[in-house]
């Protein structure tokens, strides 16, 4: 028989964070953690360090996303 995850008592499934972690951040961009792990050693991407954890904030990933968008030629 399956086990119940425990969750904190804070936790809200219905209100989406602002900050992501590593690994969902990775997973809003589509992108693996190594390539999210480049753009902050390269310094590509906007993070905030909390101890020793990198979190990301989604105005900050929707921003990466536009600036990594290409024009198209007419």
């Amino acid at each position: 028989m399956p086990t119940k995850k425990k969750q904190h008592k804070l936790y809200h499934p219905e209100v989406d964070p602002r900050l992501y972690d590593l690994k969902a951040a990775a997973q809003y961009l589509s992108a693996t953690v190594w390539f999210l792990r480049q753009q902050i050693w390269n310094r590509q991407i906007t993070f905030l360090k909390l101890g020793n954890k990198y979190v990301f904030d989604r105005k900050d990933l929707d921003t990466f996303i536009e600036r990594q968008k290409t024009a198209v030629a007419r």
